[in-house]
């Protein structure tokens, strides 16, 4: 421990940023339940869940689009449509109507949602559209950092990606 220490202070007189591989005190294999009993909400925004939702979230759609081998731009565009403010929309009105989430996990979609800044601008005259959007990622952001496992089961409910039982 002590060799770490003086290494990020040697890293850090010399200007280079030295990134902790510890876990965050949310982060937990426990089911969602942290030891330390912090909550991520308590220490991230609606909009920092939703940026890193937004992210995780890719990733899936990206795993998914993999295979079979195709061409890049086919790739690509298959991906813009699994990302899409619609397609996450949608999502969230079934994990809402499928009864899949937990009322927690409920608070946290409502939370995200009521978090949403500036709507883009074609999706100004849907801005419900673009907020349900945001309240998904907000709880994929969520999920991923406090239980990997139950984001894993509400990603199955959606029914939009083939998820295996590995975290991406």
């Amino acid at each position: 421990m002590e060799r770490r220490s003086a290494l990020a202070k040697a890293s850090a007189s010399r200007g280079r940023r030295v990134w902790s591989t510890t876990r965050p005190p949310y982060a937990s294999s426990n089911a969602g339940k942290s030891a330390e009993g912090v909550d991520p909400r308590a220490i991230h925004s609606p909009a920092t869940l939703a940026f890193l939702g937004d992210g995780v979230w890719e990733l899936y759609a990206r795993k998914q689009h993999l295979h079979p081998a195709k061409r890049t731009v086919t790739y690509v565009r298959a991906v813009q449509d699994a990302v899409r403010a619609e397609s996450q929309a949608a999502c969230a009105e079934k994990l809402r109507q499928g009864g899949c989430l937990t009322e927690s996990e409920m608070h946290v979609m409502r939370w995200g949602r009521n978090g949403v800044g500036r709507v883009p601008e074609r999706l100004r005259e849907r801005g419900n559209v673009y907020a349900q959007a945001t309240g998904l990622e907000a709880l994929v952001g969520y999920l991923y950092l406090r239980s990997p496992e139950r984001l894993v089961e509400v990603l199955r409910c959606c029914e939009v990606f083939q998820v295996q039982d590995e975290v991406a």
